[in-house]
C-alpha cells in the first residue's frame, strides 16, 4: 500500500484494500478505518465507519479503539448513528484518553486526561445515560468537572437539556440505521 501510495496510484490502493474488505469485523475495523484514513481512501473510510456504527455496542469494548487517531475516533463517537449505549460510548472515551496519556508519557490525572480528551468529552451525551450508569462509570470518573458532573446529574434526574454547563455537551438522542 505504501509503494501504491508513493506513486499515486489509485486502482493499487483500490486493489490493496479490497482483502481488508472482505475481511472487515468486529476486530480489524478500527485498524482499516485507521488505514483508510491515513492513504485519505474515503469510501473504505465510510463503510469502515458504517460497520462500526451498526456494530459499536462490540467495537468500542474493545482494546483496538485506543489506536485511533483523534479525527477518527471523534468521527466515531460524535455520530448520531452510533449503535451503542452512551455508557458504551463513555468507557471508550475514557479507555482512549488513558491511552492517549500513555502514549503522550504523562499519567491519566484529571489535567491531563482533560487535556488530551479536549473537545472529546462533549460527544457523548450524558444525558441520555441512565442515572445508574452515569453514577457508577461518569461520576467517580475524572473526565468531567464537579460542576459538569453535578449539572448532568440536575439534567439526567429533572429531564431538562437547557442548563448553563449542558449547553456545551451534545443532547440529541442516537438514531442508529439498523
Amino acid at each position: 500500500m505504501l509503494i501504491a501510495d508513493k506513486f499515486e496510484s489509485q486502482t493499487c490502493i483500490d486493489k490493496c484494500f479490497e482483502p481488508l474488505v472482505e475481511n472487515l469485523d468486529v476486530k480489524t475495523a478500527c485498524h482499516v478505518m485507521e488505514l483508510a484514513h491515513e492513504f485519505r481512501h474515503g469510501p473504505m473510510f465510510d463503510l469502515c465507519l458504517s460497520y462500526i456504527e451498526k456494530n459499536a455496542r462490540w467495537v468500542l469494548e474493545r482494546r483496538d479503539v485506543t489506536q485511533l487517531c483523534v479525527g477518527c475516533f471523534k468521527t466515531v463517537i460524535s455520530s448520531d448513528e452510533l449503535d451503542a449505549d452512551e455508557g458504551v460510548v463513555f468507557r471508550a472515551l475514557v479507555r482512549w484518553g488513558e491511552g492517549r496519556c500513555a502514549r503522550q508519557h504523562v499519567q491519566p490525572t484529571k489535567a491531563n486526561m482533560r487535556e488530551q480528551l479536549g473537545e472529546l468529552r462533549y460527544h457523548v451525551r450524558y444525558i441520555h445515560m441512565d442515572i445508574d450508569t452515569f453514577e457508577e462509570h461518569v461520576q467517580p470518573s475524572v473526565v468531567l468537572t464537579t460542576a459538569e458532573k453535578a449539572e448532568i446529574t440536575k439534567a439526567i434526574l429533572e429531564g431538562t437539556e437547557n442548563t448553563r454547563i449542558t449547553a456545551l455537551f451534545r443532547k440529541g438522542p442516537r438514531e442508529p440505521d439498523i
